[in-house]
């Protein structure tokens, strides 16, 4: 959701600093207080392992290959 309402606010002037604002709020989430507090909270779940290795940290990218 926030990547697309960046992408919309490039279209107004001066929109490409918008560009800090969706790097800023991708680190958060995904160094900060997303995955991390997520994952420091599912510790204890024993098929989070599991999931942490077919699954890629950020969705789009296609989901990783393991042997079972």
């Amino acid at each position: 959701m926030w990547w697309g309402i960046g992408i919309i606010a490039l279209s107004a002037p001066k929109g490409i600093y918008g560009i800090i604002g969706l790097l800023a709020i991708t680190f958060l989430i995904l160094k900060v207080s997303g995955i991390p507090m997520l994952e420091k909270k599912m510790a204890e779940n024993p098929e989070l392992a599991d999931y942490k290795k077919r699954t890629s940290i950020f969705p789009p990218l296609p989901p990783k290959s393991y042997d079972r």
